[in-house]
């Protein structure tokens, strides 16, 4: 058995950012099924929060979930900095319970990936 934390690239979430930046091909499908759906929106894994953040101010409710606290705290310091409000929970989405309904759950990017399951 290898021993290595499949989280480790994640952990640095400035790092993260830096290497996303500029990455937008989610948004505008994002975008149509939450007009479809309406809210409020659920983002799994949601990283750093860049779609949470855009959602919000999209008007959207949303709560962004990921496993890995230091995107979280990163994500809720990106949020405080644009003056949007989102409820963040650190958490395993297999295994997350939310207490609320979302009319639109959704997780973006390289999510699923043979070595997390």
């Amino acid at each position: 058995m290898v021993d290595y934390d499949y989280l480790e690239d994640y952990r640095d979430p400035q790092t993260y950012d830096l290497l996303e930046e500029g990455y937008d091909e989610d948004y505008p499908l994002t975008r149509q099924w939450a007009r479809s759906l309406g809210g409020p929106l659920l983002d799994l894994a949601c990283g750093t929060g860049t779609m949470a953040i855009r959602m919000t101010k999209a008007g959207y409710e949303v709560t962004g979930v990921n496993i890995v606290p230091e995107m979280i705290a990163w994500a809720r310091q990106k949020a405080a900095s644009q003056g949007v409000s989102i409820e963040w929970v650190v958490a395993d989405a297999r295994s997350f319970k939310h207490q609320k309904q979302s009319s639109f759950i959704y997780m973006l990017g390289r999510v699923f990936r043979a070595e997390l399951l």
